[in-house]
C-alpha cells in the first residue's frame, strides 16, 4: 500500500438507546461503548422520537415498559413514519416474551434480554446490524475446538 494511502475504516453503528432505567442505560451504554458502538440515548419515548428523527441511528434499542408511551406503541409509531421505518427496532425486556408474535405485530424487528450476559447481549445487537457495522470486540471471535478463547 502506498505510503498516502489511507486505509477505509467503517463508521461504528450509532445505536440509540431508549431506556428510562438509569441503571439499566447506563449498563447498555456502557457495554455497547466497549465494543467499538456509538451510543447516543433518550430516557422517555417523546425524546426518542425526536432523536431517532434527527439523528438516524443504524439501530433503536427501545424499553418495553417506558412511563408514557409503552415501547409498543413507540414500535408502531416507528414503522409508521416513512423516515424511519427502515431502521431496525428491538425491544429491551427483562426476560423472554410470551407472546414474541405481538412484538413483531407492534413494529418490533425482534428483541434483547437486558444486558446481564454481555456475550448475549452483544451477540443479539450485533444480529440487527449490517456486517461492516457489527463492531469489533472479543465476543466476536471463534473459539477453538476446545472451547476455549483464542485470546489467552
Amino acid at each position: 500500500m502506498a505510503a498516502d494511502a489511507k486505509e477505509y475504516l467503517p463508521m461504528p453503528a450509532r445505536i440509540l438507546l431508549i431506556e428510562d432505567d438509569p441503571a439499566s442505560m447506563e449498563l447498555m451504554a456502557y457495554q455497547l461503548r466497549a465494543c467499538g458502538f456509538d451510543t447516543f440515548y433518550a430516557h422517555d419515548e417523546t425524546e426518542g422520537l425526536e432523536l431517532a428523527g434527527l439523528d438516524r441511528p443504524d439501530l433503536i434499542v427501545c424499553d418495553v415498559h417506558l412511563p408514557h408511551l409503552d415501547g409498543y406503541a413507540l414500535a408502531r409509531r416507528l414503522s409508521m413514519d416513512p423516515a424511519l421505518q427502515d431502521i431496525p427496532v428491538i425491544a429491551m425486556t427483562a426476560v423472554v416474551p410470551d407472546d414474541e408474535e405481538r412484538l413483531k405485530v407492534a413494529g418490533f424487528d425482534g428483541y434483547v434480554c437486558q444486558a446481564t450476559d454481555p456475550d448475549a447481549f452483544i451477540a443479539s445487537i450485533q444480529h440487527f446490524l449490517p456486517r461492516e457495522k457489527q463492531g469489533k470486540h472479543r465476543y466476536q471471535q471463534q473459539r477453538s475446538e476446545d472451547g476455549n478463547d483464542p485470546d489467552r
